[in-house]
């Protein structure tokens, strides 16, 4: 007994395309924080669907950027929360005994703080751990305060 295929010839709805875009970004965000995409490759996929399935035409921008901002808002503070762990981490491991008041950052070279925001903007948790593994638990204190004074 046969049976023949169904084709489904209905459009999918407005609300379905939204919530599999919802989900695409999602994926995208997890997938940009796991560093298989940098954010931008990430991003630019996920404007070209909502284009290419009607979603900016019949929701808007505006509805297009919240939800991509919604999926990836998760994925970019945990990256902060990532950095802030590995700095503590790495200077519980370090075993070195640095007095917790603000002369560290004194000491804390300019260039050592450019480069930390520099490796931060480059959302590459893994290029920023090797960085932070190479200085001293003063040195990473003096970075975290930094980062808390500055939010």
């Amino acid at each position: 007994m046969q049976h023949s295929a169904r084709r489904i010839t209905a459009a999918p709805s407005l609300t379905f395309l939204q919530d599999v875009f919802r989900e695409r970004a999602e994926a995208r965000a997890l997938l940009y924080e796991a560093c298989v995409y940098d954010l931008h490759e990430a991003v630019d996929v996920l404007q070209q669907a909502a284009e290419d399935n009607g979603l900016i035409a019949a929701f808007g921008q505006d509805l297009v950027q919240v939800v991509m901002a919604s999926a990836f808002h998760g994925t970019v503070r945990s990256i902060s929360i990532e950095v802030e762990t590995l700095i503590d981490q790495r200077s519980h491991a370090s075993g070195e005994d640095v007095d917790d008041d603000d002369e560290d950052d004194e000491r804390l070279a300019t260039s050592t703080v450019q480069a930390v925001e520099y490796l931060i903007q480059q959302n590459d948790p893994k290029r920023l751990c090797a960085w932070l593994a190479k200085h001293t638990q003063s040195e990473r204190l003096a970075i975290k305060r930094h980062f808390e004074r500055r939010k």
